[in-house]
Parts: structure tokens; sequence; C-alpha cells
């Protein structure tokens, strides 16, 4: 994933719809109570938080 993508994944992934600040658990859990938690889009979500966690760049920006 390159920088970029990187960082715009972890904004999305850490703002809410009304531009709060969420975790990114609390982020999922707002996406699936719009969505469902067989949605699609929570599904693709919960893989990309799961990418983020396990990238060694997310250290430097916590």
């Amino acid at each position: 994933m390159s920088d970029e993508l990187f960082i715009l994944n972890c904004a999305d992934m850490s703002t809410g719809p009304n531009g709060e600040n969420f975790t990114f658990d609390e982020r999922l859990a707002e996406i699936a109570s719009r969505f469902g938690k067989d949605a699609d889009a929570y599904k693709k979500c919960v893989i990309e938080v799961e990418k983020l966690k396990a990238d060694k760049r997310l250290a430097k920006i916590r």
C-alpha cells in the first residue's frame, strides 16, 4: 500500500460521518450499524482495518 493510500485509509477509518474522531473499532461499529455486518462494505472495511493495524507505519502516526 502506498504512503498516500495508507494515510487516506487511516483518515477514513478514524473519522465518523460527521467528522468525529473515532478509533478503528468505533468506526467499524458505526459502519456495521448503518450497513449490517453482512454487508460487503462492512466486510471490506474489516479487512482494511486489519491491514492498517498490522502496518508498521501506524506506530509512527499515533
